[in-house]
């Protein structure tokens, strides 16, 4: 509601008129919408959410560092457990997937924000096609997985 409130306040400012009728209509169906957004999140649970049946709900980002030897892939995964991480050369990609289990504390509540990405996710990245690599050291530390793919 803060941003309508600063353009209006802008617009008045801009053309030196004010047309409060239309701005109260604005609000209006603003926190409307808002309204309808909160009950159909509620509708479902954060555990209804994850079972996309075994469909990937997220991809980490990545970071990908090259050096004379080997290539290093860096990827995101926050709040995933060491275990829970798979992943492989197939063909000419490296696919990295696995699984970032619901927090105990959140399994039967109800949905109201979801930004942090839940339940099985995957990566695939496209190899450079005129070079061969094999699966060097890996680490997970800190909420990210390293991968040094030595060149061949």
């Amino acid at each position: 509601m803060r941003g309508i409130e600063d353009f209006y306040r802008t617009y008045i400012k801009m053309t030196g008129q004010s047309d409060p009728w239309i701005w109260e209509q604005v609000a209006h169906l603003l926190r409307h919408t808002e309204r309808l957004q909160r009950r159909f999140l509620q509708a479902a649970t954060l555990q209804e959410s994850l079972h996309l049946n075994g469909r990937v709900s997220w991809a980490p980002p990545v970071n990908i560092v090259e050096k004379n030897d080997s290539v290093w892939v860096i990827f995101a995964v926050p709040g995933v457990p060491a275990g829970q991480v798979e992943l492989r050369l197939e063909g000419g990609d490296l696919i990295i997937t696995g699984q970032r289990p619901l927090s105990d504390c959140c399994a039967d509540g109800a949905l109201q924000v979801l930004e942090i990405p839940f339940g099985r996710f995957e990566r695939r990245l496209r190899l450079p096609v005129n070079q061969s690599f094999a699966i060097g050291e890996t680490r997970q530390e800190r909420g990210l997985v390293f991968i040094q793919l030595r060149k061949l």
